[in-house]
């Protein structure tokens, strides 16, 4: 009984994020696409006001490729997660005493558990993501495209970045 428990918890699983996801990735991809902004105005001596246009629409866009990149990487994570700590969950509740007790206890634990391993997947994949991003970006901005005017390298470095994080994501899913 406790087992198809578990297994409806994971197979009811729906692979979309949540709205609250989302407004969750937008947001901290949103102000991480806003460092390379600064960069490139403090540096590269980008006209803020003759290219806001082009930044914003660059800098939304941005953001929104590395939503899908924070969610490839936290469901692939809490995926793995959870097949890991269910394991180690039914082991530790395998020799309870009174069966009604041991099972509600570890419907408890399995629910806390699951919360707990969402949230961490995602604080993970805000991390990893927000630094090979900037990463990304240093590579691209200053390396590849280094000679480009600035409102070009701009929009290349920033675009390049977001997608190729997206890409290694998508590959990240398939592992």
């Amino acid at each position: 009984m406790a087992d198809k428990f578990a297994d409806s918890l994971f197979k009811k699983e729906d692979p979309r994020p949540t709205a609250e996801q989302r407004a969750v990735y937008f947001g901290s991809a949103f102000l991480v696409t806003l460092v390379p902004l600064y960069l490139f105005i403090s540096i590269f001596d980008l006209s803020f006001s003759g290219n806001f246009v082009v930044l914003f629409v660059v800098t939304v866009f941005s953001a929104l490729i590395m939503t899908f990149a924070y969610h490839n990487v936290a469901h692939t994570l809490k995926q793995r997660l959870q097949q890991d700590r269910e394991a180690s969950l039914s082991n530790a509740y395998k020799g309870g005493k009174n069966k009604a007790d041991s099972q509600e206890d570890r419907k408890r634990a399995l629910q806390l558990q699951l919360a707990l391993t969402a949230k961490e997947s995602v604080s993970f994949s805000i991390l990893y993501n927000n630094v090979l991003f900037l990463l990304l970006v240093l590579v691209f901005g200053f390396f590849v495209m280094g000679n480009a005017t600035p409102a070009s390298n701009y929009v290349l470095t920033v675009t390049l970045s977001a997608a190729s994080l997206t890409l290694f994501s998508a590959f990240s899913l398939k592992n």
